[in-house]
């Protein structure tokens, strides 16, 4: 699901991408990089709400936290992009 995924995005083809990777998600609902491939498509949709649902599912990824303060800051709230910001930034700190 996450190779024909991104083969998918490559191609501009993201509401595809995002059929494809939603049933890969109905299979393995955890995955962080299905999620996170996910979310992208989405992104690049302009559907940046969307996006944050599967972002924001893994608090503990400095990727994920790095696409939700991206999308904050789409969507106007530069308070939470600062925090998802420095969130990623303290989790880099405490992976060295």
């Amino acid at each position: 699901y996450l190779g024909l995924g991104i083969m998918k995005q490559k191609g501009r083809a993201f509401k595809e991408s995002i059929e494809v990777l939603l049933e890969g998600i109905d299979c393995f609902p955890d995955s962080q990089d299905l999620n996170i491939c996910l979310g992208l498509s989405y992104m690049n949709l302009g559907d940046y709400d969307k996006a944050l649902e599967h972002f924001l599912k893994f608090p503990d990824s400095k990727d994920a936290l790095h696409h939700a303060a991206t999308c904050y800051k789409e969507l106007g709230d530069a308070e939470k992009e600062s925090a998802y910001l420095e969130k990623c930034h303290n989790l880099e700190q405490d992976l060295t």
